[in-house]
């Protein structure tokens, strides 16, 4: 049995899926295996695949109808990996020679049920960093428990959960929802599942691609309200109504919720009928969810109009997205 499965969900990721591949076989630690599910990709993925599967014993591959969300492959291929040790990749990512090796030596040093690496932000081609996660001054010997960890994803990402080396019990009881984004969910109660976690110096780079938001937008986009909701409640559940995690989370569920209110408008006539008509009744009633006791308390004071009401929200998100964009601060979703 190998020491490490790598799972990999891959959908239509021919460009960049030779090099991400290539950065797997080439690792310095030798005893894993990589679990590659094809989520019905429609261009050469499974080709290119193939080709190393076809060459390299330790490589296998699945083909799934496509489910249109990452969560749903990547929960496939856990289940079907032979190792108690699981890492993900994406399929357009790449980890450098030594990650496993690091990962591996400083799971079983420190007896953790995780260790998370260092994720770094690049452009498309991967040249030129962006950002990294943690930054520098991030104290990589300290070892945290689960729930301290994923406190350091609320609200903003000080960790990232990109190539965690995690043990696969602590993925057996996670809720997989079919969301966009629900492995942003997900991801939260891995670590929070966990007794022990700590950090190594591997590094993970992630490709952060150049096309514009109006090529990437989609209707999905607006599942956000439901993820953003579950993981209010989840905060809330696991760190209570009162703690700094949730004053974050509601924060981030607010900013969220008014770009998407924004993006609406802005994108409306890149959606059919019946999309638009959904999206305006999930806006509406994603109002009536916010917590605003709470929000009234914690804004400050010229952010406390959005809470008067629907209508009134829906207005001042349009000016205020329209405010930010012309100073050049346009909006990353949290």
């Amino acid at each position: 049995m190998p020491k490490i499965s790598i799972v990999i969900p891959v959908y239509n990721a021919e460009k960049f899926l030779v090099e991400t591949l290539n950065s797997v076989k080439n690792q310095t630690f030798n005893d894993f295996e990589c679990v590659i599910v094809n989520d019905g990709s429609t261009d050469k993925s499974l080709e290119i695949i193939n080709s190393y599967v076809e060459q390299d014993k330790r490589f296998r591959v699945f083909t799934t109808p496509n489910s249109g969300c990452a969560n749903i492959p990547v929960q496939f291929g856990i289940k079907h990996s032979l190792s108690d040790l699981i890492m993900i990749i994406g399929h357009d990512d790449k980890i450098e020679k030594s990650c496993l090796q690091l990962q591996f030596e400083k799971l079983v040093s420190t007896n953790s049920d995780i260790v998370v690496l260092t994720f770094i932000g690049c452009a498309t081609e991967f040249n030129g960093e962006l950002y990294r996660l943690p930054l520098d001054s991030f104290d990589k010997q300290q070892i945290l428990s689960g729930k301290q960890a994923c406190s350091l994803t609320i609200g903003c990402w000080l960790i990232s959960c990109n190539g965690m080396l995690f043990k696969k019990d602590l993925y057996k009881d996670i809720p997989i929802e079919q969301y966009m984004n629900s492995d942003e969910l997900s991801s939260r109660y891995l670590l929070y599942n966990a007794e022990r976690v700590s950090f190594s110096e591997a590094r993970y780079i992630y490709r952060n691609h150049n096309s514009s938001i109006s090529r990437k937008f989609s209707p999905r986009l607006f599942e956000r309200l439901l993820v953003d909701l579950q993981l209010e409640d989840f905060v809330i559940q696991n760190f209570g109504k009162e703690s700094i995690e949730s004053k974050r989370i509601r924060n981030t569920r607010l900013f969220n919720y008014i770009n998407l209110q924004s993006d609406c408008l802005k994108y409306k006539n890149e959606l059919k009928k019946d999309e638009r008509l959904k999206i305006k009744e999930s806006l509406s009633n994603n109002f009536n969810t916010l917590n605003k006791k709470h929000l009234a308390k914690e804004l400050p004071i010229h952010l406390k109009p959005f809470l008067l009401s629907y209508h009134i929200f829906k207005f001042l998100s349009i000016i205020y997205v329209w405010f930010k964009e012309i100073r050049g601060k346009n909006y990353i979703y949290k």
